[in-house]
């Protein structure tokens, strides 16, 4: 049995990534937009239970 070359061995081996530092002050426009589109779900669905009461109770 031959034993692979220590070039190859070294080669496979990976090195962890860096830690970066989180940045909590920057928000993804994804979650904006998410954020965004939840508030306008919840002020129909309140409008349309302001409008109509008995049909969610």
């Amino acid at each position: 049995m031959t034993e692979p070359r220590k070039d190859q061995t070294s080669a496979r081996v990976e090195q962890p990534a860096p830690e970066t530092p989180r940045d909590e002050t920057h928000v993804p426009a994804w979650a904006e937009d998410i954020e965004h589109t939840l508030r306008r779900l919840a002020a129909e669905k309140q409008a349309k239970r302001e409008k109509d009461p008995g049909l969610y109770r």
